[in-house]
């Protein structure tokens, strides 16, 4: 975890650290079935964000877990939000 975080606290090296006034905009998402990270952790970053005056939106995804997308295949009610995902990055990458 050290060698990961650069010697950095691994408190100090949670992205909510870093949500400041003109953030770009932040989508989360967050499987009711995370058993690594609990959604109280999601719903603190949202509200940070909001805090900051940071667009965010948070997405509770339904039986899915901590590694939402390799699990797709799995769960057909993810497929959607990953082909949505899919297409925003596609536009974004021809800007």
């Amino acid at each position: 975890m050290n060698a990961y975080l650069s010697g950095q606290s691994p408190i100090l090296s949670s992205p909510i650290y870093s949500v400041r006034p003109g953030n770009p905009p932040v989508l989360l998402f967050h499987g009711d079935k995370d058993n690594l990270v609990p959604i109280a952790q999601s719903l603190t970053m949202l509200q940070k964000l909001k805090d900051n005056q940071v667009p965010a939106s948070l997405h509770v995804l339904p039986n899915a877990g901590h590694e939402i997308f390799l699990q797709v295949q799995g769960n057909p009610s993810l497929q959607p939000i990953l082909n949505d995902i899919t297409l925003l990055a596609a536009i974004i990458d021809q800007l």
